[in-house]
């Protein structure tokens, strides 16, 4: 399973083979190796806000601990460092897809990749470990460091640009919006798991959001009228 990954457009037709296929991969050691490729193989850290490679291999030219020791420093919001001659800056503005979401930005071509905060050729992913009523806001986080021209690199699919970004979260907020309105309302989990109105993408692909939204919120409770004091 890759963790992070940059996209080469001159390689994008290898996209199809495999998941996330990148000129510069962070994966761990199942990850597939090609010529075309210089991968990084990296241990996942698995914690809320601190996001670590340990163990770092050098393929081809590409080396992640350079001068600076890239590849096997921590950090809890932002991370400097070089990839050959250029400047890559690591992010880490909140929980959305998983708890280790991290950003690159590569700042003199005004690139972000955003991976799996972001899809472009289906439906965001909920997993089991995603978090849906904070991924808007984390999203919104990353729009808002983006300019007009930036180009966006997603989890899966085509580059995108930053109005694509700021729609995605605006949908990613209808769904946690939706999630909140339901258990408000005291609607219980399996009911919302069969609720179709009020969200953005197929109901089918959000079961495990609601589920989800639900665990952070708590069992609902059906809404009572106020007490009546004293006619």
């Amino acid at each position: 399973m890759l963790i992070e990954g940059i996209v080469n457009p001159h390689i994008l037709s290898l996209v199809a083979k495999v998941r996330h296929t990148n000129t510069l991969v962070i994966a761990d050691a199942a990850f597939p190796f090609w010529p075309e490729i210089e991968t990084v193989v990296a241990d996942r850290l698995r914690g809320p806000d601190v996001k670590r490679c340990n163990r770092v291999e050098r393929l081809g030219s590409v080396d992640l601990n350079g001068g600076n020791d890239f590849g096997t420093r921590t950090y809890h919001q932002s991370l400097v460092g070089t990839v050959g001659d250029r400047r890559v800056e690591l992010l880490y503005v909140g929980n959305g897809h998983t708890s280790g979401d991290t950003v690159a930005v590569v700042p003199d071509v005004d690139v972000f990749f955003v991976g799996d905060l972001l899809e472009e050729s289906a439906p965001p992913s909920y997993g089991e470990d995603s978090f849906p009523l904070e991924w808007p806001d984390t999203l919104n986080n990353v729009v808002g460091m983006m300019t007009a021209s930036t180009k966006v690199v997603p989890g899966h699919g085509a580059v995108v640009d930053v109005d694509f970004a700021r729609d995605q979260a605006i949908d990613l907020g209808s769904v946690a919006n939706t999630i909140s309105a339901l258990h408000h309302a005291g609607t219980p989990l399996d009911d919302a798991l069969k609720h179709t109105e009020d969200w953005p993408w197929p109901v089918e692909k959000l079961q495990e959001a609601i589920r989800r939204g639900y665990q952070v919120l708590g069992t609902p409770r059906r809404p009572t009228l106020p007490l009546l004091g004293p006619g």
